[in-house]
């Protein structure tokens, strides 16, 4: 009998599939060798048409489904069984979140035993006999990585830190890495991706995804990944997850508010709006997000139609194309009544599958394991079982990180105003006359495959930032890579 198990979130792939004909289930942990072994490579065409227009790769309500028919992932936190006498392989789910007991606990336990368990992490996830390193950006994040190996004396056992620098780019955080890195004990290395090096590595990059991915900034972390590479390192510790698990993102900050006004704390929601506001968590709070906070259900309706307006209004898809692909489910929101559940959506079944999936290839492509000690799952069922304004407070986000390791984390990160993503100079590479062409090339490939109309070809080139919410023509480019 054969008995697998993929980890709690997903932090490493397991693809597998079933051939009932003969009782044979192959498995591996990349795409390509179930395809070197046989296995028909046949893109999903409702997973390309969700992509080219909302840039979803996941079925949110179908986890195990890849981009590929009849290629299955092992949803995370669940385990296969089969052998003889078994017909087909039993999946069995053997971990989840409890995200709706809330435990009775004061502040100082609870800040007591969040820096108890983010010790604990991360001194598991540093290996005593490889060489390793450290993803550090100038977030909170990993820097609280990099305070808590420097208080505990092991920064000085590492190769070093790993980061990405964009010269001349408004979002470049290499100034504050390079002070994060001195203060914490790590030699600062930085790579600097460029447009010449997406266009030599956007293909090696692609074939090593083996799906779609959303944005340049896997490219960049591919730099860093190779850069730690050549420096002889094994092991990368890397800050992700954080931010799914303690509401990092600005987008979670609605949320929080409209579950205490749910509770009837409507002046304390009014107050808390404002300094989230001052501090640049918040842009805006209005009638709409007070009407939210009562019919929490027709918002998750209104929100699934405002996604599919979108996914409408994309004029170079392929009327047929379109037609025959767009019922599949893969536009769904969460009905949310509280800040567990967005975070519980998207750290076990939405954006954060992607984001590991990123990260996971593009080390293992450099033969770097990446390690999240933010996924702790002790340190998640704790995070799960606190109230919102643990991680919701006083105008902060991931209030909890804060103040559990105020006294180790540098001010000049903790004090940091609003919340900046990894996010390379995507708008200016895409602008890149080689690149323009590429992506015209790649907009020829869809058209030929039918699955966009030939009049987008006449469409301008228009470059995007990373994370805007219309990245079609990266997103053409991208997916013309796989076909």
């Amino acid at each position: 009998r054969l008995f697998c198990a993929r980890d709690r979130f997903g932090e490493k792939p397991f693809f597998h599939h079933f051939d009932p004909s003969s009782l044979t289930l192959s498995f591996a942990s990349e795409m390509k060798s179930l395809w070197a072994a046989g296995i028909p490579r046949r893109m999903r065409p409702s997973s390309m048409l969700h992509f080219l227009t909302l840039g979803i790769t996941a079925h949110p309500l179908l986890p195990e489904l890849t981009f590929y028919e009849d290629l299955f992932q092992l949803t995370p936190a669940h385990t296969l069984t089969f052998g003889e006498g078994m017909e087909t392989p039993v999946l069995e789910r053997y971990w989840d979140i409890d995200k709706e007991t809330l435990r009775d606990i004061t502040e100082t336990e609870a800040v007591t035993r969040f820096r108890e368990l983010m010790e604990e992490s991360v001194s598991r996830r540093i290996p005593s006999d490889s060489p390793w390193g450290l993803m550090l950006s100038g977030g909170m994040d990993s820097s609280s990585i990099a305070a808590l190996c420097h208080s505990l004396s092991a920064s000085g056992n590492s190769i070093g830190s790993f980061s990405a620098s964009f010269p001349g780019f408004g979002k470049d955080e290499s100034s504050i890495i390079r002070s994060v890195a001195e203060k914490t004990g790590f030699r600062p290395r930085m790579a600097v991706p460029d447009a010449e090096g997406l266009l030599e590595h956007i293909g090696t990059i692609a074939w090593h995804q083996e799906e779609p991915f959303g944005s340049t900034g896997v490219y960049a972390q591919w730099e860093v990944h190779r850069m730690a590479k050549s420096e002889g390192v094994k092991v990368l510790l890397d800050g992700q997850g954080a931010d799914e698990v303690m509401g990092g993102y600005s987008r979670y900050v609605h949320w929080h508010l409209q579950e205490r006004l749910a509770k009837g704390k409507g002046r304390e929601v009014d107050e808390e709006a404002r300094a989230l506001m001052e501090n640049g968590f918040l842009e805006s709070w209005d009638w709409k997000n007070r009407l939210a906070s009562r019919w929490p259900g027709m918002t998750a309706a209104w929100l699934e139609r405002k996604a599919a307006k979108a996914h409408g209004r994309n004029t170079d898809i392929d009327p047929a194309f379109r037609d025959r692909h767009s019922g599949a489910g893969f536009i769904f929101k969460p009905h949310v009544r509280r800040l567990n559940d967005i975070l519980y959506f998207d750290a076990c079944m939405g954006a954060l599958q992607t984001l590991l999936r990123y990260a996971a290839r593009t080390a293992m492509a450099h033969g770097v394991e990446v390690r999240l000690p933010f996924l702790s799952h002790a340190l998640v069922e704790v995070l799960f079982s606190l109230p919102s304004e643990f991680k919701i407070r006083g105008g902060w986000t991931k209030w909890i990180l804060r103040q559990s390791l105020k006294d180790v984390i540098p001010e000049e990160v903790t004090e940091q105003r609003g919340k900046t993503g990894f996010e390379p100079p995507q708008a200016e590479w895409m602008g890149h006359e080689k690149i323009q062409a590429e992506i015209t090339k790649g907009r020829q490939k869809l058209v030929d495959a039918g699955m966009l109309h030939s009049s987008g070809l006449k469409r301008p080139l228009d470059p995007r930032p990373a994370y805007a919410e219309d990245n079609r023509d990266w997103r053409y480019w991208n997916a013309s890579l796989l076909i």
